[in-house]
């Protein structure tokens, strides 16, 4: 027995019908998926501003520690001198005024 037009037109619709169901369907997971990668993204572009405001801070800290580190060892070569002074008697007296260095006495 041959369909009739009618009958190959809801039979063409029903099938229609299934391919937009399982299309809807399809596109709503693909907008779910779009909707997570973008707060993802969101999440990521935040953690890089933090990394990089963290990055700023610790090189402004280590130029803060290096300029510490090179007052302790002026400090500490300035301290070394006065020790090396002290442990040798002392600095040598002043020149006295009125008589050349060059000059031995006689």
């Amino acid at each position: 027995m041959m369909a009739s037009g009618q009958e190959l037109l809801q039979v063409a619709a029903r099938d229609a019908q299934a391919r937009h169901e399982a299309l809807a369907s399809k596109f709503a997971v693909l907008e779910e998926r779009v909707k997570d990668a973008e707060e993802r993204s969101l999440k990521l572009e935040a953690e890089a501003a933090d990394a990089g405001r963290e990055a700023e801070e610790s090189k402004a800290e280590v130029k803060r520690l290096e300029v510490e580190a090179r007052r302790r060892e002026q400090l500490a070569s300035r301290v070394a001198g006065a020790l090396a002074v002290e442990e040798s008697g002392g600095p040598p007296p002043p020149p006295r005024a009125g008589r050349s260095l060059s000059r031995a006495p006689r």
